[in-house]
């Protein structure tokens, strides 16, 4: 398959070159991708998507009981921790751990 193989080769030679190009100017790739806050923003409650996670995210069954889970074995040892700790150690989804601290917090 002529046609096939020209392909993959085209794909590796622009891979090739990308990588090149990144390795030239490596503050390039900082400059592309967005930068993200290390502590959650007071901004996200203003985003019209907070509400449909929140709604999202307390309507599923196990939601009760990873809360308290959280507020008895995590919160206690580890009061600061942000949701991409929780995601890693508890093996929660992202959104599921923001929705998680943002309750805790409010409970205080």
């Amino acid at each position: 398959m002529p046609g096939l193989e020209h392909w993959i080769k085209k794909g590796q030679d622009l891979e090739a070159s990308s990588i090149e190009t990144r390795l030239e100017s490596p503050n390039s790739i900082l400059d592309e991708q967005p930068l993200i806050e290390k502590k959650e923003s007071e901004s996200i409650e203003g985003n019209p998507l907070w509400d449909v996670l929140v709604e999202t995210v307390e309507s599923e069954i196990l939601f009760s009981n990873r809360l308290a889970y959280v507020r008895q074995k995590i919160a206690t040892t580890q009061p600061n921790i942000t949701p991409e700790e929780l995601t890693d150690r508890a093996g929660f989804p992202l959104g599921v751990s923001m929705v998680i601290l943002r309750r805790l917090r409010e409970e205080k």
